[in-house]
Parts: structure tokens; sequence; C-alpha cells
């Protein structure tokens, strides 16, 4: 770990704690995020995992005191990551939660184990909690939830820079998924693509940033479904809390080339329409919507109209949207359906050409996965670390503007294609 990375880290960990707890319903379940050995060292968590243990468990066997240990670097590392996504850790103690074969089973864990371990995290201001577990009501209406806890500052301010040294292999014998298909595709189909993404993580393997992990791709269903780059980069808070884009590349301040209102633009595209430089301010204005919020708004309920499969999802849609913005001005029904009618008047063909509830936004992220793999072939040529973030790719500042005209290129070769093809 150099200087320019521990520094980062610490002015990191000062940005989360200056923006308090998150809200309830901001939490992940517990991943496993494991740091190097010189990593352990150098950041010195093997030392203070050597403290805890014992006031964790009184037992001198050692299948038992690694056990504990392990439970215990999970969790705080678990917690010490999702705080970096500005998420809550949701953490369950009931006992069907760690039986074998389960998410929690598989790593190791116990319930009793973990029941020792989290006071003993809380009393040394390592964690808080920020939510305590309930049953579900008898009739059913109110569901079970687990506890959650969010990162002490102890553990932010003494341990943020593990953010750079979590280990994860870049080197995996596939990195494509298929989710939900009927049958494996042939290979012949990704081949190609597969080769690409192998070279890719092996050339990144060499390079460092936050919460390094492999860039795979995954489909749901068809080829032609889903499809865009993943990586555990592109969960780092960036809405609310800057994170993301405050990271380092090898040290190096970021840029992050996007594309604007991409899904929309897109399908636009596709089917021969051209759109305003921004379309969501332009509908957010026509409507006199809070000029702070209306175009976030804008945006949201257009992902959910081109995301959504069917017309059946549109009231699910409305209700989620209601329920998860945050302060004082919601996304009411109303103003959902003011929006679509806006869009719809504005941009006739979005209601012709059958672009919302139509399973549009699955499509678009086929797209962008293809765009993402011409961008991940002109970085190797270029030699120029890249990571995708949908439709943003993170660079070092001194690639921004070779990356930003890329992107385009890439964009409209892709789109063309699209065109021909449909």
């Amino acid at each position: 770990m150099d200087k320019q990375h521990l520094t980062n880290s610490e002015d990191l960990a000062k940005l989360i704690l200056n923006m308090g707890i998150p809200a309830n319903d901001a939490s992940t379940a517990l991943l496993p995020h494991k740091l190097t050995v010189s990593g352990m060292s150098r950041t010195g968590l093997a030392d203070a995992l050597g403290d805890l243990v014992p006031k964790i468990t009184k037992s001198t066997a050692i299948a038992d005191i690694e056990s504990h240990r392990k439970a215990a670097e999970l969790i705080l590392m678990g917690t010490l990551a999702a705080a970096f996504d500005f998420k809550n850790l949701a953490l369950g103690t009931r006992q069907d939660n760690f039986v074998e074969d389960t998410h929690l089973g598989r790593m190791g864990l116990t319930r009793r184990i973990v029941e020792r371990v989290i006071p003993v995290l809380i009393d040394e201001g390592w964690i808080q909690e920020t939510l305590k577990g309930y049953k579900a009501s008898s009739s059913g209406a109110i569901p079970a939830k687990s506890s959650q806890y969010f990162a002490g500052e102890r553990l932010l301010l003494q341990f943020g820079s593990c953010l750079y040294d979590i280990e994860d292999t870049m080197y995996l014998t596939s990195y494509h998924r298929f989710n939900e298909f009927e049958s494996q595709p042939d290979k012949s189909i990704y081949q190609a693509n597969e080769d690409l993404l192998h070279r890719y993580n092996h050339f990144m393997a060499d390079h460092t940033w936050a919460k390094k992990n492999p860039s795979t791709r995954a489909f749901n269903q068809t080829m032609d479904r889903a499809g865009r780059i993943n990586n555990k980069f592109q969960n780092l808070a960036n809405r609310r809390v800057p994170i993301r884009k405050s990271t380092l590349i090898d040290g190096y301040a970021i840029a992050e080339p996007d594309f604007s209102c991409n899904h929309l633009r897109m399908a636009s595209a596709i089917v021969g329409e051209q759109l305003p430089a921004d379309p969501y301010q332009e509908i957010a204005t026509y409507l006199g919507l809070p000029e702070a919020s209306g175009r976030s708004w804008v945006k949201r309920v257009l992902t959910r109209c081109l995301g959504s499969e069917s017309l059946r999802q549109r009231g699910g849609s409305m209700k989620r949207l209601a329920l998860t913005t945050r302060g004082n001005e919601q996304i009411t029904t109303d103003i959902f359906q003011a929006i679509q009618a806006a869009t719809e008047r504005l941009y006739p063909w979005t209601r012709t050409e059958r672009l919302f509830f139509n399973d549009v936004g699955a499509h678009m992220q086929k797209l962008e996965g293809d765009i993402a793999l011409l961008m991940i072939e002109w970085a190797l040529d270029q030699e120029i670390p890249l990571l995708a973030v949908h439709d943003s790719f993170a660079v070092r500042k001194q690639d921004e503007q070779a990356t930003d005209q890329a992107k385009d290129a890439a964009w409209e070769k892709v789109i063309r294609l699209a065109t021909k093809q449909g």
C-alpha cells in the first residue's frame, strides 16, 4: 500500500463518517471479502483479530480459535465493504440461516459463533447496531427483518485502507454466467468474448483499484437479455456519497466518462429517433418539477418504465419508488404517471414503438455489455487500465479524453449494428 492509497482511504473514511448512518432500506448481505497476507499484516488487521479472539471465546482448542477468528474477520470486512457502498450489513441469527448449503453456512459460520462475535465487535467500537432485527407478525403483514450493522469510526479510520487490499482472484475458469437458461449456450457463441475477458482480467491483475475483483458478464434467460459487465467496483457508493469517483486507479485520480440517458437514448436511436442533449431535464422542466430533484425523479421513473417486462409491473414500480424516495417530497403515483405521460407527449415514439413496460431495459443492458467489450478491447490495445461501470468507464484522469472519444465510437458501432439487425 503506497502513501497515495493510504491518504485516499483516510479521506474516504472521513467522507463516510460525515454522512452519518445509511437508511434502514439500504442494506446488503454478508459477502466474503479477504485480504492478501501482506495486507493483513500491513493494515494491522491480523494483530487486531489476535486481540479480539480471546474476548470472543475462552476455548483454547485451535479449531475453535480459528473458527471464531475467521468469523470476526468476515464480519469486520463485510461491514467495512458495505460502508464503502454506504449500506448497512444485514445479518440475521435465525438458525435456518446457518444450516448446510445456506449462504452463511457455506462460509463456515454458525449461529452460536456469530452471536458471540457481534457483541464483542460492538463493545470494542468496531461496528454499531443500526437496526435490531424482529420476527414477522403473526398475520404475516409485517415481514421479519434482520439486524443491521454499520462500520464504527474505529473500523473506518483504522482499516479503511483495506479497500485497496481486498484479495479476489482475477483468474477464473470462465468469465461468463448464464442465469435461468434452459440449457447452457454453445460455447462457440461467446468464445471470442470469453477470450477477451480472459486477456483483460489478466492484464488488470497487475493494476490496483478499490474492491479489486474480476470483471464478468452475466446473461438472463437468453443471450439477448442483460449481459452487462459486472464487478464489485460498480457497487461503491456514488449517488449521495461520491466514494467511487474519489477512489484511485494505480494511485491516480480517476475520471468516469459516461453516456447521458443511455437506455432511453439507445432505444430511441434504434427506432430511428433522436433525443435532445438532456431529455430528463426537458421533461422535468416541462412538468415544472422541483429544480433540485426533478431530473433525478424523471431518471428513476423512466428507468422503471424501460426496465419493466410488462404493464403488470407498473403498479409495483410506482409503489417501490414511493417507498424508497428519501425526504419529504416523494415520487407519488401522480408524479410517476405525469412523468410517463409527459415523456410520451414530448417523444411520442416512446409510446408507438412500445419502449415502456416491454422488457426494453434488459435488451439495452446487452448493448451496454457489447459497448463495454469494445472499450475493453480498446483499453488492452492502448494498455490503459479501465473499469466498466454500467454506462460509464473509470480510467485514470490522464486517460479521460481518449476514453471519452473511444466510448462514443463504440456506442455508434454497436447501435449501428443493432439497428441493422432490428
